[in-house]
């Protein structure tokens, strides 16, 4: 979006107007616009309760995580990792055992393959599970990793007065202003603020 002046004298605006509403109607078929001030004023409010939070270690971390799908029973899939990979360590000792037997002949051929077909089986089917929770537990780093990033930026910007140029570029990715939608008669217009490094609005 691009900011304009408009108006006349007295009563000019500053707004910030969709200029591809102008270049390519065939695919922005909306003029879409906002006040500079008021879109500046509701960005400095959420910014505040993004300060706010920081107050609050755990608070913060629980909206990231809520917001990045990595809180779910998260401790719960910590002690599944381990019960899959202490049953794959169980399953390679009774596979050994089970050839042993049968090298002895302590076991038919056809039960040696039953009973090896069965492990192989259980075998893939924790593998595939492990392999979720080692991609889960690689995106719960990365949002730790990036919450500790957001954290370092918010702690250069304490106590701020006033939004500055500085800060939004600093902990703003974009801001997607939506066109006016009518709901039960009521019109309202949706702002969302995708932050640095969580990708995710708050």
């Amino acid at each position: 979006m691009s900011l304009a002046l408009v108006g006349r004298r007295k009563y000019k605006q500053l707004l910030y107007k969709c200029m591809h509403h102008f270049t390519h109607r065939d695919e922005c078929t909306h003029y879409n616009h906002m006040d500079y001030l008021k879109l500046k004023d509701l960005v400095e409010s959420r910014v505040r309760i993004l300060f706010e939070s920081l107050k609050d270690n755990e608070k913060l971390l629980t909206m990231i995580q809520d917001k990045t799908k990595t809180n779910n029973d998260y401790s719960n899939v910590l002690a599944d990792k381990e019960k899959i990979e202490n049953r794959l360590v169980a399953i390679n000792k009774l596979t050994k055992k089970i050839y042993e037997d049968y090298i002895i002949e302590l076991i038919s051929e056809s039960s040696y393959q039953t009973i090896i077909k069965e492990y192989q089986n259980e075998q893939k089917i924790l593998d595939d599970k492990l392999i979720k929770i080692n991609q889960m537990n690689h995106k719960t780093n990365d949002a730790l990793e990036n919450f500790n990033k957001l954290k370092e930026v918010m702690n250069e910007f304490l106590d701020f007065k006033e939004l500055t140029k500085e800060m939004v570029y600093k902990l703003i990715d974009r801001i997607d202003i939506e066109h006016i939608k009518e709901v039960d008669g009521i019109k309202t217009k949706d702002i969302n603020i995708t932050y640095r490094f969580i990708n995710k609005t708050l």
